[in-house]
């Protein structure tokens, strides 16, 4: 039985003494009737809650996330900002349409932005690899831009309008959004895209053009 201070507890012995458990002493409470569940531990309330502070958050395994990613730039109105430490085109979904709608938007005017990594802890197949993208995208309207420096640029995310963030393990490839074994995440939540902002916000302060990037290189 259930009552307001916690619990009343009987075991299966025919003859099973009755005993008073508190609420801070039980881990794991299991309702067979979801309307108990809900009265008990007010679950409509605290989804109410959430949703009043606009919070929001979905996980994405390897192909949702090649989805979710195209659909929230194709519905992007002001901004697509992307890290990524590895980028490359593709002749298959949804990395090839995912790459035309950020072009797209960028012809539209919208500030696209794409940063990627170009530093000495890369390999230099990666590194031509991600450079010779990027002048392509740049093409389209794109400003890309480069880390250099003596750390790894290997965060990945995508923030859409400053609404939207996804961030997970995934690179922005065929095999990041198709093949591989990935999980990556959704987030509308204000204050944690926000702050999200301000980390992206640091890492352009930093970045290099992708010129600028290569004479680093050579030198």
């Amino acid at each position: 039985m259930v009552q307001s201070g916690g619990y009343v507890f009987q075991d299966g012995a025919p003859r099973g003494t009755m005993q008073n458990i508190p609420k801070a002493a039980v881990r794991y409470a299991l309702y067979d009737d979801p309307a108990q569940a809900d009265r008990v531990l007010g679950i409509r309330s605290a989804l109410r809650h959430a949703e009043g502070e606009a919070s929001f958050v979905r996980l994405l395994p390897t192909r949702p996330f090649g989805q979710a990613i195209l659909e929230a730039v194709q519905n992007a109105h002001a901004s697509i900002w992307v890290s990524a430490y590895y980028i490359s085109g593709s002749s298959t979904s949804p990395i090839k349409d995912f790459y035309a709608a950020l072009a797209e938007k960028a012809q539209q005017g919208l500030d696209v932005v794409v940063v990627s990594e170009y530093g000495p802890g890369t390999s230099a197949r990666v590194r031509e690899a991600t450079y010779n993208f990027a002048r392509e995208l740049e093409q389209s309207g794109i400003r890309v831009l480069f880390m250099s420096g003596y750390r790894i640029l290997h965060k990945k995310m995508i923030l859409v309008d400053s609404q939207i963030a996804l961030l997970g393990s995934a690179n922005l490839t065929m095999a990041g959004t198709l093949q591989s074994d990935e999980m990556n995440v959704e987030i509308r939540q204000p204050a944690y895209v926000a702050r999200m902002r301000k980390d992206f916000e640091k890492i352009m302060a930093s970045a290099l053009t992708a010129d600028a990037a290569n004479a680093k290189e050579i030198k």
